[in-house]
């Protein structure tokens, strides 16, 4: 139980920190590459994610389902079923709102996507973010 505990609050955080510095940083930084430079640049970005972030990402999700039943006596389960449904949250707006959005600058820069990603962003999933935060912390 006690690996169990260590490993989901250290993707917890891990993937936090990891969404706020891809959308907070990341994204608004797009906007300065140039759009003959943009899409290779994504291309190999989204590669790297795909280790350093999706991975993460998608580990948290299962120990998050563990952690429901393996969990410490002190924590409660309300607070590990809010925290695995607000992540679910950020993956479904993820995977309907952005991953389409990342598919097509793979292939062309557009600063309306950019900042669409970067709305998206700021009105619904960093509130989810903050909330998802704030929740893992009363668990730890």
């Amino acid at each position: 139980m006690v690996y169990i505990t260590t490993l989901y609050l250290v993707l917890a955080f891990y993937c936090f920190g990891a969404l706020v510095v891809e959308n907070d940083v990341n994204y608004p930084t797009w906007h300065f590459i140039s759009d003959k430079d943009f899409p290779v640049y994504h291309q190999k970005l989204e590669s790297y994610l795909k280790v350093f972030f999706k991975t993460p990402l998608t580990l948290y999700l299962i120990i998050s389902v563990l952690f429901l039943w393996w969990r410490p006596r002190t924590v409660k389960r309300l607070a590990v079923i809010i925290a695995l449904l607000l992540y679910v949250y950020i993956l479904v707006l993820s995977l309907s709102s952005e991953v389409p959005i990342h598919d097509t600058l793979n292939h062309q820069k557009s600063h309306q996507l950019i900042s669409t990603l970067i709305f998206i962003h700021h009105a619904f999933r960093l509130p989810a973010e903050i909330l998802l935060f704030l929740c893992n912390t009363y668990i730890m």
